[in-house]
């Protein structure tokens, strides 16, 4: 086997990153799948760091839509870090999201669910290992992390026409996200993203209202969402104006 290129590798990861940010589907995946290559071929197919490019392609071929592909490449990662880690690594519970994700995508939800529940499940022995002998900090971010769990199984709920399930569902994640969020500080490195996360609960409360067209709940939810987006994303992010819009939608 040949000898990993470092340098290459690195270069190669930096222009996929800027790839993906900028849109760039196409090529984004084709200088992830020259990194899983290079691997594959110098550390074989079961090393760790083949698990994390396998990785990679899926959420590239999520981002994309090529969902089959994204199935396969995050089917394959997580056997990979099952087997490097155990089958109860929160490294594990990372990729489950991503597979449900890609799922629910494909509009299946059953296995969709099942893949969510399987890493909520993960998140939450995680959590209760913090709370016992973690830090403060570790253990507020497996509450968010748990919290994103909810969020997903509250989504298939939407799309199976559970509301009130999806309701109940996100109104414990608007809770837990709350009173992890009371303990941090601007400062914190998970605040901003635990903002983020608000304020996608807010929107997903807001629509599980507009679904049922109880629009002033709507608006009052998608208007918190915003609220946030417009503070903590990049001034035209195509997610604040996504909320903008179903805004409207309500008013």
């Amino acid at each position: 086997r040949s000898k990993v290129n470092e340098k290459r590798l690195r270069d190669g990861h930096r222009r996929a990153c800027k790839y993906l940010k900028n849109g760039d589907f196409p090529r984004a995946l084709e200088e992830f799948e020259g990194i899983l290559d290079e691997l594959m071929n110098s550390l074989g197919d079961s090393h760790r760091r083949v698990g994390s490019a396998l990785h990679n392609v899926g959420i590239v071929n999520i981002r994309a839509d090529n969902l089959d592909d994204a199935v396969d490449a995050l089917e394959e990662a997580i056997r990979i870090r099952k087997d490097v880690h155990g089958p109860d690594h929160p490294k594990v519970a990372d990729i489950l999201l991503e597979l449900g994700i890609a799922l629910l995508s494909q509009k299946d939800y059953e296995d969709a669910l099942e893949i969510f529940n399987d890493a909520l499940e993960i998140r939450e022995n995680d959590l209760v290992e913090e709370a016992r002998h973690g830090s403060d900090e570790d253990r507020i971010h497996c509450v968010l992390q748990v919290a994103k769990a909810l969020n997903n199984i509250a989504c298939v709920y939407f799309e199976y026409g559970s509301l009130s399930k999806a309701l109940k569902t996100l109104e414990d994640v608007l809770e837990m996200q709350k009173e992890a969020i009371d303990e941090l500080t601007e400062r914190d490195p998970d605040y901003k993203q635990a903002m983020l996360s608000l304020a996608t609960t807010y929107c997903n409360i807001g629509y599980v209202h507009a679904d049922n067209a109880d629009w002033d709940n709507a608006i009052e939810f998608l208007d918190r969402a915003y609220a946030i987006q417009a503070k903590h994303l990049p001034s035209g992010s195509g997610i604040a104006i996504s909320t903008l819009e179903n805004l409207a939608y309500a008013n």
